[in-house]
């Protein structure tokens, strides 16, 4: 006997479930909806976003410098999910005691006229996700915690920072640069870095990141290396962190949600940054 044919209305019901895609839309709409048939005709694309206009004082920082927080939690995020792609965002302070928003859109020394290029010191990082990096209402809400969380220190979202899935891959990807256009609206200051897979290695001989920040013309722009500097003895800690498999201790916000007791602030991760600095420096 055959069997009865399938109602069409409950096929339509059926979600297909396909392999990972590397881009979504994430801002401002949510998730695709996976697969859902419709019999409605389909809609054009949104027209697209420009980035940002900016402060003409304000087009490109001078010097971004890195502190050894910030740089070892990057890579270590980066060390520990090797097969996947993962992202987070930077801290810096607030410009001008700007608060929760993001800060960084006041005027260099009080001065918005003035010609000087600001500096831009990343003071620390925040691993965010390893598993789905484009679901907007996750990244929402974890760059609304990380904002309250950092408020009270003075610290601000200053960038964002992902490593792709690909050793020699170490370009921005459509989620990368959606991401940091929005944290750019905050902060005039904002950067994208992307991690350089190929040079991330047990003895670091230089930071292997590559840093961007929008131009005047609105697109992101590579900085020149002589413009990025790390903390003094940052990659030397760096080093001994991966050499000891750290990595596996960093959490982020995917494992916060799969277990509360891991904190994506990584206490233990800072406490142990300080303990080797201070060694450092004695050295």
């Amino acid at each position: 006997m055959r069997p009865a044919a399938a109602d069409p209305c409950q096929l339509s019901a059926v979600f297909i479930i396909l392999p990972r895609p590397r881009i979504f839309h994430i801002f401002p709409s949510a998730v695709l909806p996976g697969g859902r048939r419709s019999t409605h005709p389909p809609q054009p694309p949104p027209p697209p976003q420009q980035p940002p206009p900016l402060l003409p004082s304000y087009t490109m920082s001078g010097e971004i410098t890195l502190s050894c927080p910030a740089l070892a939690k990057m890579l270590l995020h980066a060390a520990r999910y090797p097969q996947t792609a993962v992202s987070g965002v930077v801290l810096a302070p607030a410009r001008g005691g700007g608060g929760g928003g993001g800060g960084g859109g006041g005027g260099a020394e009080g001065n918005s006229s003035t010609s000087t290029l600001p500096s831009v010191t990343l003071m620390d990082a925040v691993p965010l996700f390893h598993l789905q990096l484009c679901l907007a209402p996750m990244l929402e809400v974890a760059l609304t915690q990380i904002e309250q969380r950092y408020k009270s220190e003075g610290l601000v979202i200053a960038g964002y920072y992902q490593a792709n899935e690909h050793i020699r891959d170490n370009v921005p990807d459509f989620v990368a640069l959606k991401v940091a256009e929005k944290i750019a609206e905050n902060n005039n200051d904002a950067c994208l870095i992307m991690v350089d897979n190929k040079r991330l290695c047990l003895s670091l001989q230089s930071a292997p990141i590559i840093v961007s920040q929008l131009s005047a013309e609105g697109k992101w722009r590579s900085k020149d290396k002589a413009s990025v500097h790390v903390e003094e003895g940052s990659l030397e800690v760096v080093s001994t962190l991966l050499q000891r498999r750290v990595q596996h201790d960093v959490s982020d916000f995917d494992n916060h949600l799969d277990d509360l007791s891991c904190d994506w602030s990584n206490p233990q991760i800072n406490k142990l940054l300080t303990t080797l600095t201070a060694a450092a420096a004695r050295d």
